[in-house]
């Protein structure tokens, strides 16, 4: 056969292998004392697998060592952080990860929390109250960033369930700390974003919900606030889409590029 034919099939290989180098994003999610493991929420769980190359590690104490390579972490807000485990979730966002507070377990109830909650909340300028929002659909307070307005589309409701709520700290505003409310006013908050700020070191991102369904399916829990209302499912797959990695080509994928490369070169050469 001859080279240049040779060449011109190589090169044909490679355009043809090229729209299908782009690997799904990575997300390894940290799940602490959060229930992912529990059938409930086999939804949520299936559509980070189906959009993202995900791995999912339990982590038991908050550290530096355990949070290696974790792009987004998961907290139950009812668990309790001691101070060396707030220092290891303050660094995490720091250094650019994905942190993710959300309310399962007892905080539909009230049960530990603001108590609790505090040893999560504190860090970032926030404490817990009691009492909260009524089962409802509630308007999002539009802020344009890749949460509410993301891959997965732009989100303008969320609807909840059984919520307790946070406000800033005495001292603070929502404003002043850099934290978006999404549903809620300058007062208190159930849905929130606190983003990356290069000014205060942080390079990572913070949201906080109280919803104890958001993350649930559709036959576990209520008909309305969980993972498969649209705009709950958007929300929370954009915050997973915030924080995933761009994947590496695979190998197969990068050696085929490089004889195309090679081939064209070649073909250069003989004309």
């Amino acid at each position: 056969m001859p080279v240049k034919v040779l060449m011109m099939i190589m090169v044909g290989l490679s355009l043809l292998i090229l729209p299908f180098a782009s690997a799904k994003p990575v997300l390894n999610v940290g799940t602490h004392s959060t229930d992912f493991q529990n059938s409930d929420f086999d939804d949520y769980r299936n559509a980070l697998l189906d959009n993202f190359e995900t791995t999912f590690t339990s982590i038991g104490t908050l550290s530096a060592q355990n949070l290696a390579g974790i792009n987004m972490l998961t907290i139950d807000l009812t668990n309790f952080q001691s101070s060396s485990e707030q220092t290891a979730m303050v660094n995490f966002v720091n250094s650019g990860g994905t942190l993710v507070m959300n309310a399962f377990s007892n905080t539909c109830c009230n049960i530990d929390f603001p108590s609790n909650a505090n040893t999560l909340l504190n860090p970032f300028g926030l404490e817990g109250i009691n009492g909260g929002f009524t089962a409802a659909t509630h308007s999002v307070n539009f802020v344009d960033n890749e949460i509410v307005n993301g891959p997965f589309g732009l989100v303008s409701t969320y609807t909840n369930q059984f919520e307790s709520e946070f406000r800033p700290q005495a001292g603070n505003t929502f404003a002043g700390l850099g934290v978006d409310v999404l549903v809620g006013d300058s007062n208190s908050a159930f849905l929130a974003y606190l983003g990356p700020d290069p000014s205060s070191q942080r390079l990572g991102q913070v949201f906080i919900h109280t919803n104890y369904h958001a993350f649930g399916d559709s036959d576990a829990f209520s008909a309305t606030g969980n993972f498969n209302d649209a705009d709950n499912r958007a929300l929370l797959l954009n915050v997973a889409a915030s924080a995933a990695t761009v994947a590496v080509p695979e190998t197969s994928t990068v050696f085929f590029m490089l004889i195309g490369i090679s081939a064209v070169v070649m073909l250069r050469k003989n004309k």
